[in-house]
């Protein structure tokens, strides 16, 4: 928090993290590559804009996806949105591989939401 407090409009930039950290802990601190927290992270990282965009981000893919929640494919990508979003409050799933493909698979499935296959004329 008091990285962000520090640099609360832009942040430090992606991987800055640990130099931040390095500069203002005590030698007894220890060692830690990120915060653990997908808000925290991003704050850090991005500033307000990268928690703005965050937010955003996840607000669309849940209106969209709730609209759609009594459908297989919109109960997955509702699904899959709140597990990434509510467990990103106690660990940082963007910078893992595997969760990062998940969701962007998800996101990526809501072209086949009727609001958008009407939108194509099919």
């Amino acid at each position: 928090i008091k990285i962000f407090i520090k640099n609360p409009v832009f942040g430090v930039g992606t991987g800055g993290y640990q130099t931040a950290l390095k500069e203002m802990k005590k030698p007894e601190w220890p060692e830690h590559a990120h915060p653990h927290n997908n808000f925290l992270y991003l704050a850090v990282s991005f500033g307000i804009f990268g928690i703005i965009a965050f937010i955003w981000f996840f607000w669309e893919i849940f209106k969209n996806s709730w609209k759609e929640r009594n459908t297989l494919l919109g109960f997955f990508v509702l699904s899959t949105a709140l597990v990434i979003f509510v467990s990103g409050w106690v660990d940082l799933q963007l910078l893992d591989a595997g969760t990062a493909f998940l969701l962007a698979a998800a996101t990526g499935l809501q072209n086949g939401f009727s609001k958008y296959s009407n939108e194509q004329g099919s």
